[in-house]
């Protein structure tokens, strides 16, 4: 019966992974003709847009000295115009799977020129080439703008001066130009390692176990709920078949006892979990290539050492496969990466996430086999387990402000990257805590009476 236990486990899990496999494969497979679609798009938008912008500029009355200003950046938004229609027809012509080069190096000129039409060498915010001289010429990146990029803030300002409506404020313009400034470091970094840009929807293997470990919430979430219930079954049916008497009849103390169930336990979890996981890995990784492991995250840094993050609003985005929240209200522009945010190679992070996610699968094998351990009836047990778990989603959902529960902790990737309410430092604190003292409990309640059923 144990082993029935087990196989449905496993194959529970074969069922969440093979889901999360063909979602990838598709997304993947659809993902040359979203580009093509995508840039196609983005230069009708650039087209209405410039519309607008010449409808606005011609209501304006310009002096011989503001007119050169508005004519070069009139240039500028052509500039961009034809750069992504040149990109939407170099994918759309393409059979190379490589074009994703192409796309980050004609990403990285737009952002350079987006940053300098808020730059403002005065106020502390030099031009985009200043800022990125050594990467510039690291990459040997030949970047010659048909326009003056060093006037371009110039627009801003005039804005502002004239009352024009959408014009943005001095501290939206400093907002803007240091998520970019972020943004930019993100983008050299990858394209100094060659590593292909990867996120959620990318074919890779290390884009398949992010998705388990963080950005699929259902899976993190069911997979605690599944070693809980699992661990459980597993401590029952050992008492149920008397296949206990055996361990419980040697020589040894309680504690010993005990023992042997958390690591017959742990050992059956991490055993179907390190097998589950690791064939999809290998799937993706012989058909796709195991690179990408130096793709830059952004985390928050000072929570691997603090135990309160930083302040942010409700709403949050993605670089790639990092999650980070907004340190303003939404704009136009959207979210950029807060200047306190750091970047780290994927590898790193994912190391380090690995932390929590042992400390997590410990605690809830422990908590699931000393409920299997506490209690003489298996109905008892049973109800146990479930409103356990029913307190672990229900936690997940809206306990997560309660300063000490174990429960609340979101995925650890999220955790990692210093976009959950509790930080790195807080949540492995909490976990090792939390363990201690459910050991303590289970040992106090098994020590007492005699368990063997």
């Amino acid at each position: 019966m144990k082993s029935k236990i087990t196989l449905a486990f496993a194959i529970i899990l074969i069922i969440l992974n093979t889901y999360t496999v063909i979602r990838i494969e598709r997304t993947a497979n659809d993902s040359n003709d979203n580009f093509v679609s995508q840039y196609e798009l983005f230069a009708l938008n650039q087209e209405e847009n410039i519309r607008m912008e010449k409808a606005g500029i011609e209501l304006l009355k310009l002096t011989d000295s503001e007119k050169p200003l508005y004519d070069n950046y009139i240039k500028y938004k052509e500039w961009i115009l034809e750069r992504y229609k040149g990109l939407a027809e170099k994918l759309e012509n393409s059979t190379s799977s490589d074009t994703w080069k192409d796309e980050l190096y004609c990403d990285i000129e737009i952002t350079m020129a987006y940053m300098d039409t808020v730059a403002n060498f005065e106020k502390g915010r030099p031009l985009s080439h200043d800022v990125f001289k050594e990467e510039i010429e690291l990459l040997n990146l030949n970047i010659n703008y048909p326009f003056d990029s060093s006037q371009l803030h110039f627009i801003e300002e005039l804005s502002r001066i004239k009352g024009i409506d959408n014009s943005w404020s001095e501290e939206t313009c400093e907002y803007v130009y240091n998520g970019l400034k972020q943004t930019l470091k993100a983008r050299f970094e990858l394209a100094k390692s060659g590593d292909k840009h990867l996120d959620s929807g990318t074919a890779s293997p290390w884009t398949f176990y992010i998705n388990k470990v963080g950005l699929e919430e259902y899976s993190y979430q069911l997979l605690a709920v599944l070693v809980i219930i699992f661990t459980g079954a597993v401590i029952l049916e050992e008492r149920k078949n008397r296949s206990n008497k055996l361990i419980e009849m040697l020589p040894e103390k309680r504690s010993y006892i005990i023992s042997y169930y958390y690591k017959l336990g742990l050992i059956s979890v991490m055993s179907i979990l390190v097998i589950t996981l690791i064939l999809p890995i290998l799937y993706f990784g012989f058909k796709y290539g195991f690179n990408g492991l130096q793709n830059p995250i952004f985390v928050y840094e000072q929570g691997f050492t603090s135990f309160t993050g930083y302040t942010h609003v409700q709403e949050y985005s993605y670089y790639g496969l990092g999650k980070f929240y907004g340190t303003r209200p939404w704009f136009e522009g959207g979210y950029y990466p807060a200047t306190i945010l750091t970047i780290y190679p994927l590898w790193k992070v994912m190391l380090i996430s690995l932390v929590i996610s042992l400390l997590k699968v410990i605690f809830f094998t422990i908590l699931g086999v000393g409920i299997g351990l506490s209690f003489t009836s298996v109905m008892r047990s049973s109800f146990a387990l479930t409103i356990i778990s029913v307190f672990y989603l229900v936690s997940q959902r809206f306990l997560e402000k309660l300063k000490f529960n174990p429960f609340s902790i979101t995925s650890s990737w999220d955790v990692t990257t210093g976009s959950a309410t509790y930080t790195w430092f807080k949540s492995a604190l909490v976990l090792l805590v939390s363990i201690i003292i459910i050991h303590i409990v289970f040992h106090a309640i098994n020590e007492k009476r005699d368990y063997v059923g």
